[in-house]
């Protein structure tokens, strides 16, 4: 097994007279995106499969139909994708058509309203740059499918076309290229590169163009790249791109570059539970994105970069197998961190996974992905189902559900507690637990949970608007996450990641972890617990001095029921008012009337969640609307706490039809530990709390009854 990799790997300029010598230039073209072997086998299958050619015809064929008669113009500078919002954050609609109304201002789907600015036209033309590159792929795949010229003089006319304005755009010196910086010009290299191999041998393209295209554009293109780093999912897409045009183009240095960083980057990068550090409904799959045209390439010229693993095993199988213990029972991933709240996994990705690995769990992810109809990041740029029709397999008649349970991702510190697959997706209760340090694309959530529960995320993490929103701070920063804020302020980026306690009995499933970070000089201990029907979060701080702690949580509702408190009031928002937090509306201000306050949310089909709130009389407690990344509001309440000392227990029953039939009640009365007993009809459980360990008792004095100890000790 190779070793790892000591430092980034570098590229000379390439010599005057070419890229030899190349150990791979006598393998015949195409060699990049598929082989003449695959697409012989592609060219008989579609006659008798209908399922091939209706995605061929539909995703491939049509794009390429699409552009076969259209006027070549290359845009100016592409912009940032994620400044193409409203205010709100939310996407403006993109034209079906892939062409856009230079007179039309861009429609929001959350306002209704049209905006145009210099930002939204500069983001137009990247979306113009986008459809031209990926239009390259696709004519070329039209052409080495049916064998039609004019699909192939298409895809040479543009990419000819780039190569002649390509100096220019160097000479603007505005950015990166054709589009405004590094990432998004290897995004888009990598369909041009596979399009440029694919119709190398069809007569599109002299001898001249060849050179034209690999020695101005290509090869200079691959030169930058190689210079622009290989931090985080830029560098995925950097080495991708440099090495798919080594192979695309007979260049061994470019194609050993992009073999060794991609080496390098898989070792170093990569957490060893198989998840990418930045976060994973978006910034996992994303450079795996990259990752998957490199290893067809290296592999379609004898470089086996698939079965490639560094120290513990980490690799693209990995990278595959972990995400399936990370995700919701819908294949929704939950939205920690930066990254789109509707992300699923990406059918298109396991098909490619499933061709290589056959494995079951492949297989199944797949069918699932058909079952729930959503696959990948809503409304996501780059449209990559040309990959099912190229390397999707005949899957096996039926294949179970791999076993889930509770699983803690060390690396990027996720606790995942559930009660695992022999529960039905619309019963199973999942949570996930933030405890690690901050990283690149992180978000202030330190202790932050989700919530599943009833089938659907009921008390969701919100993922990140449009880049270029300008209520984005809300998302990404402690107010935006269901944790706990200290002193009114954002938290800090904690580098510690202490797991306490991680669980998973048959009763209970349990996840506790620490905290001297946030705040300093305080120790914050939050467990997480699953018990059945119910979930329970418990917090303890302890510190030298007195601080404001302020307890957020989130859930989705249209309403909004509470007892337990005193009669609402406006509350005074603001920089200097009593509540400051910003982007949060309709804010009411309410103190507890007793030792506890209970709050229900409503949704529109008979389900709810109702949490119990231990607190003590005259505590505040705040209830409001946040945002939303559709450009909606839901309700959310915020308990707040002034001490040195101070304990939070908050116990979350998920209904359906009518709300859980529970009487809970707190004994504070022995100052080391505190005790909550559940009650329900059907059994009693006691839970107690201390620093040094938990304990459950379940279903207290009943047949049933056993007693649990988790001691709370760092691993």
């Amino acid at each position: 097994m190779p070793g790892v990799l000591s430092a980034a790997p570098a590229v000379s300029q390439p010599p005057a007279n070419g890229a030899t010598p190349c150990a791979f230039e006598n393998v015949p073209h195409p060699r990049v995106l598929v082989t003449e072997s695959r697409l012989e086998f592609l060219r008989n299958d579609i006659k008798t499969n209908s399922c091939r050619r209706a995605i061929y015809e539909k995703d491939v064929k049509a794009n390429a139909d699409r552009w076969l008669h259209r006027a070549i113009v290359i845009p100016a500078q592409g912009g940032w994708g994620h400044d193409f919002c409203g205010p709100d954050g939310v996407l403006l609609e993109l034209p079906a058509n892939q062409e856009f109304d230079p007179n039309q201002p861009s429609l929001s789907p959350s306002t209704g309203k049209r905006y145009l600015s210099p930002k939204i036209l500069a983001a137009r033309r990247y979306f113009e740059q986008v459809w031209l590159t990926f239009a390259v792929r696709d004519l070329a795949l039209a052409y080495a499918v049916s064998g039609h010229l004019e699909y192939a003089k298409k895809a040479a006319e543009i990419l000819v076309s780039y190569a002649d304005a390509y100096p220019h755009f160097v000479a603007e010196k505005q950015g990166f290229g054709f589009q405004q910086n590094s990432l998004n010009e290897a995004v888009s290299l990598i369909p041009m590169a596979q399009g440029y191999d694919l119709i190398y041998n069809s007569g599109a393209l002299t001898d001249g163009q060849k050179r034209h295209l690999e020695r101005d554009f290509f090869w200079p293109e691959a030169q930058r790249l190689s210079q622009a780093g290989l931090v985080g999912n830029w560098g995925s897409w950097h080495l991708s791109a440099v090495g798919v045009i080594g192979y695309a183009t007979g260049h061994q240095r470019f194609a050993d570059y992009g073999v060794d960083s991609f080496k390098w980057q898989i070792s170093t990068n990569l957490g060893d539970d198989g998840l990418w550090p930045e976060s994973i409904q978006t910034y996992h799959f994303y450079p795996l994105d990259g990752f998957l045209s490199l290893a067809e390439a290296a592999g379609n010229c004898g470089v086996d970069l698939f079965d490639w693993h560094a120290r513990h095993g980490k690799g693209i199988e990995a990278m595959f197998e972990a995400p399936l213990r990370y995700m919701y029972p819908t294949l929704q991933l939950p939205a920690i961190n930066d990254g789109w709240y509707d992300a699923y996994l990406p059918e298109d990705q396991y098909t490619v996974a499933y061709r290589h690995y056959h494995k079951p769990e492949f297989a199944w992810a797949i069918q699932r992905s058909e079952e729930v109809g959503r696959s990948g990041v809503t409304g996501d740029f780059y449209d990559q189902r040309y990959r099912l029709f190229l390397f999707g397999e005949t899957l096996p008649g039926h294949v179970p559900a791999p076993i889930f349970k509770s699983t803690d991702f060390p690396g990027l510190g996720i606790a995942i507690v559930r009660q695992g697959s022999d529960v039905p997706v619309d019963r199973e209760m999942f949570l996930t637990f933030h405890y690690g340090q901050f990283s690149g694309h992180g978000h202030y959530d330190k202790m932050g949970i989700t919530l599943f529960a009833e089938g659907e995320p009921l008390a969701p993490g919100l993922g990140t608007p449009g880049y270029g929103s300008p209520n984005i701070r809300f998302f990404s920063q402690v107010t935006g996450h269901n944790t706990i804020a200290t002193d009114e302020e954002n938290q800090p980026r904690t580098t510690d990641k202490d797991l306490l306690a991680f669980y998973d009995g048959p009763q209970l499933q349990l996840a506790a972890a620490q905290t001297t970070q946030a705040p300093a000089g305080t120790k914050w201990i939050r467990a997480v617990l699953l018990a059945g029907n119910y979930a329970v979060i418990w917090d303890c701080l302890e510190g030298s001095q007195e601080h404001t702690y302020d307890w957020f949580f989130h859930a989705f509702g249209n309403k909004l029921d509470l007892s337990g408190t005193t009669a609402g009031r406006p509350a005074k928002t603001g920089k200097r008012g009593e509540f400051p937090y910003r982007f949060i509306t309709g804010v009411r201000a309410q103190q507890l009337s007793g030792d506890a306050a209970e709050a229900n949310w409503l949704l529109p089909d008979k389900k709810g969640l109702k949490i119990w709130l231990m607190g003590e009389t005259n505590d505040l407690l705040f209830t409001a609307r946040c945002p939303t990344t559709d450009g909606k509001t839901i309700p959310m309440i915020v308990l707040r706490k002034k001490s040195a000392d101070c304990q939070f227990v908050s116990v979350l029953g998920p209904w359906e039809k009518q709300a859980p039939a529970m009487h809970i009640s707190a004994d504070r009365s022995d100052p080391s530990r505190l005790r909550i007993t559940v009650r329900q009809p059907q059994r009693t459980d006691v839970i107690s709390f201390a620093p040094t360990d938990i304990q459950f008792d379940f279903d207290n004095g009943g047949p049933a009854e056993k007693l649990l100890n988790v001691p709370l000790a760092a691993h």
